[in-house]
């Protein structure tokens, strides 16, 4: 299970935590003290979370609070002006931009709102891509495994020539080939009908179950999170954990 830590001490905000830096190995995130800006606009003001390896976790906000920023300080794209950030074991503070990027490579892996395929690679291709930007040289039986698992069977088709859902699905494969710790998901159903929704939010949780990859979702709809094992509100730039 995840936990937000609670606060002890009112510092110099009115919203900032005082919270444990204590990083231990159950724990598949921590944040401690996480602030981020963009100029005068403050997004994240003294965030303190903690997810549990193996977790299924939903982050819920409107358009504009900070979900998408959140998400990209995970997969340390974006470094916070302060507070630590622990992933996968990797203290994002402390390491290097090459340790960031390898993280990525093996560690965690994203999901977007709109599958981000490239429309000149093949299905089969944009999957092995990860795997290939690393120097591993992946198995077609790999490649067709992993899009079997989310239910799609024909690797040779083009991005332009799949649905919504189907692109999804070949997205959340791309992002599993690499058997990530973390899988990270901005608005997986944002651009979705209610059906294709179900399905995607179905194939990560299980894809998730069956890897033991912790997952996090960012979403603003209601039904993706009540699918989660625990749904947090992301709110004047903290996280608050829904009882």
């Amino acid at each position: 299970m995840s936990r937000s830590v609670m606060d002890t001490e009112q510092t110099l905000s009115p919203h900032r935590e005082d919270c444990s830096q204590n990083i231990t190995g159950d724990l598949a995130i921590s944040c401690a003290d996480v602030s981020l800006a963009f100029g005068e606009q403050h997004v994240l003001d003294g965030l303190c979370w903690e997810v549990t390896k193996g977790s299924r976790v939903a982050v819920m906000g409107p358009s504009g609070s900070g979900k998408t920023s959140l998400l990209h300080i995970l997969a340390g794209i974006i470094i916070p002006y302060s507070g630590r950030v622990s992933i996968a074991g990797l203290d994002l503070q402390r390491a290097r931009t090459k340790a960031r990027a390898v993280l990525r490579q093996r560690k965690v892996s994203m999901v977007f709102q709109f599958g981000e395929l490239l429309p000149e690679l093949r299905v089969g291709e944009n999957v092995a891509l990860p795997l290939l930007l690393r120097g591993d040289k992946p198995s077609v039986d790999l490649v067709n495994g992993v899009l079997e698992a989310v239910g799609f069977d024909n690797p040779k088709a083009w991005p332009a020539q799949l649905s919504g859902g189907e692109t999804q699905r070949v997205a959340i494969a791309r992002a599993l080939v690499t058997q990530p710790e973390v899988i990270l998901c901005d608005e997986p159903t944002g651009s979705l009908d209610k059906e294709s929704s179900k399905l995607v939010v179905s194939v990560l949780r299980g894809a998730a179950s069956d890897s033991g990859a912790t997952l996090v979702v960012c979403t603003h709809d209601q039904s993706v999170a009540d699918q989660m094992g625990e749904v947090y509100d992301l709110t004047q730039g903290r996280l608050a954990h829904r009882q």
